[in-house]
């Protein structure tokens, strides 16, 4: 139940994300609900490093607060150091996906930004599965 819901949540949040490049409340507080579901000590562990890390690449780049709180809310539900090899899987997945997507659109890759969420979706989904 826990991975469904996991599952409804993050595709939610990642076609808002494709559509819109926002990540509203909303979504942020419903994955935080899910976390609850299985909540322990490492829940906490997993928000503080989604947050922390996602935040320093934030202040070096143009990585968005959404990313950034929905990369905390992640790492509430995957627990501890778990996403960290899920935002490394999304991240990847993202370096391998975009310039193929970005040319059959005809766009340029220097200077154009993405939906990161669906990736870390990805990244979160492959980590809860396995």
């Amino acid at each position: 139940m826990h991975n469904i819901l996991f599952l409804l949540v993050a595709g939610a949040a990642s076609v808002i994300d494709i559509k819109h490049h926002i990540v509203p409340w909303y979504i942020l507080i419903a994955m935080f609900f899910v976390g609850l579901t299985n909540v322990n000590g490492y829940s906490f562990i997993g928000f503080a490093l989604g947050f922390v890390s996602f935040l320093l690449v934030g202040l070096l780049s143009d990585l968005g607060g959404g990313d950034v709180k929905y990369a905390a809310v992640c790492g509430f539900v995957l627990k501890g150091t778990s996403i960290l090899p899920a935002t490394l899987i999304g991240l990847s997945a993202a370096l391998i996906i975009m310039p193929i997507v970005l040319k059959l659109k005809h766009k340029s890759i220097k200077g154009t930004g993405f939906a990161l969420v669906p990736f870390i979706s990805l990244g979160s989904l492959i980590l809860l599965i396995f």
